[in-house]
């Protein structure tokens, strides 16, 4: 009986896997009532298995927040059971699978992450072949197809696949000399979305990058700071960024590289980085917070569509009681990762790893209307969030 259990929880585990991978990789177009169909049954059968619901203040804030936002937006009733329950759902299932047992937590936190990070980059690659091959597409701007719909996505949609792996660069170098295989693929599709953002114009993916770099470089001083080598590793560091310094000026020089420069026009583009017409959006819209309380989609955003801020287009579309809601959230989560960054006992791999995609998240949906997009670009963050949410409770039973 034992036995047969056993293989049972190895049966939904295996199935799990496979579904979240297709999910991410939103193979065929996967509709959403579809994942929220696959979703829900996984749910179903880990709550059988484990016989409890496993739901805390969380799952509750996240599902009332995202419930109230749809119906105060207006959304038809299967795109607001979408937004509310598909997050809480991916965010129930991560932490299940995390917390099923303490015998190889990690490796299954490991597996979490490779094919969430599988399905976005495989996507992403797919997207753009599909540019180099096709390009833009006619008359319609900073648009190309995806692979799987056929539909025409703007780039500040594209970008989204992209952005995970930037987040994992920094471990990628780090942890190079014992994951030598895994580091170099990691590499090496760094290098290509790079090459790829910036053929596109994309700016937004070169920013993350680069904000991300100084944020792991903060953390790995931080953690080493009583290590006595720091000094030592700080100072090849220094070196090796500049050599990279050196280099890519040569190439720049050699090439007169500035003078038609992708990178150097994507940057400039719309006022540049700190004039940038959205910040401006922005700030009218903390402006204009208490002007509609209620929402309704009337807010200024200098002609804009969208404030291209999750929690500002939230509050637009429903008002400031979801848009307060969702901020709290945000917090709790945060304070989860800053809890996680401190602890002793947790895997020092994983802190690099997971702070790196949650911030990743959190810097897209600060510059861009991820929520507002598709709520497939949403889910990713409450995900990880499950993570690291099962990720404490197992810590916490292993040391009680």
């Amino acid at each position: 009986m034992f036995c047969k259990l056993i293989e049972q929880k190895k049966v939904l585990l295996y199935g799990t896997f496979i579904f979240l991978f297709l999910y991410f990789f939103q193979f065929m177009g996967l509709l959403n009532r579809i994942s929220l169909l696959g979703a829900g049954i996984f749910y179903f059968f880990y709550v059988y298995t484990g016989k409890r619901l496993n739901i805390d203040i969380r799952d509750v804030l996240l599902g009332f927040t995202l419930l109230l936002y749809g119906y105060l937006a207006n959304f038809s009733f299967t795109d607001m059971v979408s937004a509310a329950a598909l997050p809480v759902l991916l965010s129930l299932i991560s932490k299940y699978v995390v917390t099923v047992s303490a015998d190889k937590a990690e490796k299954r936190i490991w597996l979490l992450l490779t094919v969430f990070l599988l399905g976005f980059s495989l996507h992403g690659i797919l997207n753009s072949i599909l540019y180099f091959k096709l390009g833009f597409t006619e008359n319609m701007g900073r648009v190309w197809k995806d692979i799987w719909t056929g539909l025409d996505l703007r780039a500040t949609h594209q970008n989204v696949y992209v952005i995970p792996v930037l987040a994992l660069l920094f471990p990628a170098f780090l942890f190079f000399k014992k994951h030598k295989t895994v580091c170099s693929l990691l590499i090496l599709t760094n290098i290509f979305f790079m090459i790829y953002s910036i053929s596109s114009f994309s700016r937004i993916p070169v920013l993350i990058c680069g904000i991300l770099l100084i944020w792991e470089f903060i953390l790995f001083v931080l953690l080493n700071r009583k290590n006595r080598n720091l000094f030592t590793y700080l100072k090849y560091m220094g070196l090796a960024a500049a050599v990279c310094a050196v280099l890519a000026i040569i190439f720049c020089l050699r090439f007169r590289w500035w003078e038609d420069s992708a990178l150097i026009n994507t940057l400039a583009r719309g006022g540049g980085i700190f004039h940038n017409i959205r910040f401006k959006a922005q700030m009218n819209a903390l402006r204009q917070l208490f002007t509609y309380p209620w929402g309704g989609y009337h807010m200024d955003f200098y002609g804009l569509e969208f404030c291209h801020n999750v929690w500002l287009d939230m509050a637009n579309a429903s008002g400031i009681v979801p848009f307060f809601l969702l901020i709290l959230y945000t917090i709790i989560s945060a304070i989860d990762i800053v809890k996680l960054l401190i602890n002793p006992f947790a895997d020092v791999k994983l802190k690099y790893v997971l702070s790196g995609l949650y911030f990743a998240f959190l810097l897209y949906f600060m510059i861009e209307p991820a929520l507002m997009a598709n709520i497939n670009f949403f889910t990713p963050w409450t995900y990880l969030n499950g993570i690291v949410l099962g990720y404490h409770a197992l810590l916490k039973e292993r040391n009680a």
